[in-house]
């Protein structure tokens, strides 16, 4: 979606209103995965309540702690996953619809939300069923900043009248950024197994 949005941006070279525009897109992604992020908490606290605090907590772990140390696999192209999702594109027709702010808030809102377009990295369903248990109003926030990075990664290529001919340097670093996410989860199932393993005793 970044090589939909760029073009558009980049179209007038008036990097004043590109500028703009690509703070909107970056700031809806930012909205629309708290928006997601919120409702999971909701449902979270609705699915969760005759749970007892200790069993959920214990239940929290071992889940989230499975689900990460399986996807770092995944990420690290061990093993390959199935990562539920949609695929959908966001319609192409809004850049000739609406204005380029309206377009790029349209675009961000549905593309941080998530579960409607293309999820880039499995960190995603991780945090999701740890927000799900944990049903923390932090969690609100960690889908925010998960919403800001994948929406941050625009504003690094909004400069210059050929951004667009940049775009294919952003999937050099998508190994870079998997094998780290890979890492990450690696380290989260390793700590999280530790804790649920004492949590036991």
């Amino acid at each position: 979606m970044v090589g939909t949005i760029i073009p558009m941006v980049h179209g007038d070279g008036k990097y004043g209103a590109q500028d703009v525009v690509c703070w909107i897109y970056c700031l809806a992604c930012t909205l629309g995965a708290s928006v997601f992020g919120l409702l999971v908490v909701l449902l979270g606290q609705k699915a969760t309540s005759r749970l007892n605090e200790s069993k959920s907590l214990s239940l929290e772990l071992f889940v989230a702690a499975v689900l990460a140390g399986l996807y770092s696999l995944h990420e690290l192209r061990i093993w390959t996953l199935p990562a539920p999702q949609i695929r959908r594109q966001v319609p192409k027709a809004w850049s000739i619809r609406y204005s380029p702010m309206s377009c790029a808030a349209l675009y961000g809102i549905c593309l941080g939300f998530g579960i409607g377009t293309r999820v880039p990295f499995t960190t995603f369903y991780v945090l999701t069923v740890l927000v799900f248990f944990k049903h923390s109003y932090f969690g609100v926030v960690s889908f925010a900043i998960l919403g800001l990075a994948r929406g941050g990664t625009l504003l690094a290529f909004r400069r210059g009248p050929c951004a667009a001919e940049r775009i294919p340097s952003i999937s050099y670093w998508k190994p870079v950024v998997a094998l780290l996410n890979g890492l990450l989860l690696a380290a989260f199932f390793s700590m999280s197994l530790l804790f649920w393993v004492r949590g036991l005793k």
